[in-house]
C-alpha cells in the first residue's frame, strides 16, 4: 500500500466512522461465527491445565443392543496436552436426551440441573492419546433416532468439555 493510499483509506475511514464501524462488526462476527462453527468437536476447557487439555472427537459409533434397538454409544476421544497427564471420565450427558423429569429445562453449563448423567467408570484419557468411551443409553430408555444429531458433553476430574455433536446413522467420513 502506498503512502497516499493509506492517507485516502485514514481519510476514508475518519468521515465514514459509523460506515467503518459496521464493517469492522460485520466482519468479526462472520469470523467467530466461522471460528466456533468450525471447532464444534474439538472444545476446550481445562483451565488448571497448564498448557490446556483438548479434547476432540476422533470417530464414534453407535450400535443396537441385543434388543436391535439403537443405544451403544462409544465415542474415541483424542487428547492433547503435557505428556504424564491425563484426563478421567465421570460423565457424559446429552444435551437433547433424557431429562430428569418433564417439562424440564436444562441451563447451559449446568447438567446436572436437568439433564440425567449417563456415568462412566474406570476410563482415563491421557494426554497425547486416543480412547474409547462407552455409554448404554438404553438403561435410561433413551435410544437415538435416524436423521437426528445430538450434542454430547463430558465430565471429567478436571473440567467440562461441551458441544460435541453425533449424528445417527453414524458419520465419520475419515473412517
Amino acid at each position: 500500500m502506498t503512502w497516499t493510499a493509506l492517507q485516502w483509506t485514514i481519510r476514508w475511514i475518519r468521515s465514514h466512522q459509523a460506515a467503518a464501524a459496521a464493517i469492522t462488526a460485520v466482519v468479526l462476527s462472520g469470523l467467530t461465527g466461522y471460528g466456533l462453527y468450525n471447532m464444534h468437536n474439538q472444545l476446550l476447557v481445562c483451565p488448571g491445565c497448564n498448557p490446556p487439555e483438548v479434547l476432540r472427537v476422533d470417530h464414534y459409533t453407535i450400535r443396537n443392543n441385543t434388543n436391535q434397538e439403537p443405544s451403544l454409544l462409544t465415542i474415541w476421544f483424542a487428547s492433547t496436552g503435557p505428556a504424564g497427564k491425563s484426563l478421567t471420565v465421570q460423565a457424559l450427558y446429552i444435551e437433547n436426551g433424557p431429562s430428569k423429569y418433564p417439562d424440564c429445562h436444562w441451563i447451559p453449563y449446568n447438567e446436572s440441573s436437568c439433564l440425567t448423567p449417563f456415568t462412566v467408570q474406570g476410563v482415563s484419557i491421557p494426554a497425547l492419546s486416543v480412547v474409547p468411551v462407552s455409554i448404554d443409553t438404553g438403561s435410561q430408555g433413551f435410544y437415538f433416532a435416524a436423521g437426528q444429531t445430538y450434542t454430547i458433553d463430558v465430565v471429567t476430574d478436571q473440567s467440562w468439555f461441551g458441544g460435541f455433536r453425533v449424528s445417527y446413522p453414524p458419520v465419520n467420513p475419515d473412517r
